[in-house]
């Protein structure tokens, strides 16, 4: 099999929230976990980045490549909208 000792360790956490105020929107919260580490002091939360609806992933430091699958995410959800 190739690349068998290639191993990607991602966790990662999507989160769907519909805003009150519209069936329309929807907040995306894409949350990175990593290992709490055991010979150290937890860091501190990052900050958190909002993005605007027409804004990339890809924009955002350390999402790397990844961005432009979040980017169809959102794509599709706005297709889902509009009922496709």
């Amino acid at each position: 099999m190739p690349f068998s000792s290639l191993v990607f360790h991602c966790q990662w956490c999507i989160d769907l929230d519909r805003t009150p105020e519209s069936p329309d929107y929807c907040y995306f919260d894409l949350i990175f976990m990593r290992p709490r580490p055991s010979d150290r002091k937890v860091p501190d939360p990052p900050e958190v980045i909002t993005l605007d609806i027409d804004e990339s992933y890809s924009i955002v430091e350390g999402v790397g490549p990844l961005g432009k699958i979040y980017d169809q995410d959102t794509a599709n959800l706005a297709a889902q909208t509009r009922r496709f």
